[in-house]
């Protein structure tokens, strides 16, 4: 398993635990380092330190600078749901990384199709997102009519406004002219570490009404996200 350095326990993981880990073992069996990477949505940069450390040649991207904190690592401002700046365009990467991105877009076909056109043919698109077929999700969604992680406060504090399941991304893709290469379940549905007694009981007390309907729930893929990896057609 890969270890943070240091420098990189620094820096804030905006993503459930272990999708980083996850995503960065994956990445390698399609894109070897040196490879180019751009990641997107690139948060405090933690992603794109460990990708450098693995010796990929990485440019962070998000909508504003204020808490990248990668060194070493370029960074250029965008949008990811306006027009991407001509200077990423540039870049030519071999792949781009988007971890924990795509449910805060409000145009995921517009992410798709810029994706595709600043790759070149065989490039590749690793993503991650939650999974809201998990089983969590469903015991979450029939208790509170809504998917895990997409309440209300989870749109105002933390912008999670998409929730999309395997099969919608998977149809977004196909259609921009990708071609799914992986996806692998990740992480399990734990209370946060700060988490008082008062959280962790409500935590012991879901976790029983998940295992009560887990008998009937069907086409399970568990993991609280999912890494995904595309090759572009």
């Amino acid at each position: 398993m890969l270890q943070p350095t240091s420098e990189e326990s620094k820096l804030r993981e905006l993503a459930a635990k272990g999708v980083h880990q996850a995503a960065a073992r994956v990445l390698p069996h399609y894109i070897s380092p040196p490879g180019r990477v751009v990641e997107l949505g690139a948060g405090a940069g933690a992603f794109s330190h460990r990708l450098r450390m693995l010796g990929y040649v990485v440019t962070g991207s998000d909508v504003e600078a204020t808490q990248f904190n990668a060194a070493g690592v370029p960074f250029v401002c965008c949008d990811l749901d306006a027009e991407w700046p001509e200077a990423l365009r540039r870049s030519s990467p071999d792949a781009l990384c988007a971890v924990e991105v795509i449910e805060h877009l409000r145009h995921p076909w517009k992410f798709f199709e810029q994706c595709h056109s600043m790759l070149r043919s065989g490039g590749i698109l690793l993503l991650s997102t939650p999974n809201i077929s998990s089983k969590w999700s469903r015991a979450y969604f029939l208790a509170k009519g809504v998917p895990l992680g997409f309440g209300r406060r989870n749109m105002l504090a933390i912008g999670h406004i998409n929730p999309l399941t395997s099969d919608e991304i998977d149809h977004i893709a196909s259609s921009t002219g990708f071609e799914l290469l992986r996806r692998i379940p990740v992480g399990r549905f734990l209370p946060p570490e700060c988490a008082d007694v008062r959280d962790r009981l409500r935590h012991f007390v879901f976790s029983c009404f998940v295992a009560l309907l887990r008998p009937v729930m069907h086409n399970l893929e568990d993991g609280y996200c999912y890494v995904m990896a595309y090759r572009r057609i």
